[in-house]
Formats: structure tokens, sequence, C-alpha cells
């Protein structure tokens, strides 16, 4: 399983489609892990500076997604954040 941390490059899962943004703070609330972003790009409501929060599993490292004509695939599904 790979570790990744805060200041890793992902992007968010939202209806809105894959938003990227950049890890600033990982943190564990009982079982949950909590993964605190700063979004670098516009993508329907989101805007460049926002910043929100979202579970591990809607927080995805960049380099486990692979986006394609035929769509996205997460081509690494073995991942974790550590804080």
């Amino acid at each position: 399983m790979k570790p990744y941390t805060t200041g890793a490059k992902a992007f968010l899962d939202s209806f809105a489609g894959l938003v990227p943004c950049v890890v600033t703070a990982v943190k564990r609330i009982g079982a949950r892990q909590v993964i605190h972003f700063r979004v670098t790009a516009e993508v329907g409501a989101y805007k460049v500076g926002d910043e929100d929060e979202s579970g591990s599993t809607w927080v995805v490292p960049r380099n486990c997604v692979r986006v394609s004509d035929y769509g996205i695939q997460y081509i690494q599904h073995i991942y974790e954040w550590v804080a």
C-alpha cells in the first residue's frame, strides 16, 4: 500500500467530475479519515482556492487515476492517506 500525505496532488471525485486539488491535512476521526484539500482548478461550482474536506474514499491521488476517451478508471485501488 503506497502512503500519500499532506501536499500530495489529488482529485476529488464529485458530481461535477474530477476536481484537481492539493491535500492540506489528513485527520482521523474515530475509524474515519477526513481529507482537507484546496481546489487548484475551476470545475463546476468548485473555484480555485476553495478549501473543503471529504472522506478518504472521494479524494484519490492523481497518479491513481487514468482518464481516457472511454471514461475514468482508478488504476490503483490500494493507497493510504497518512497524517
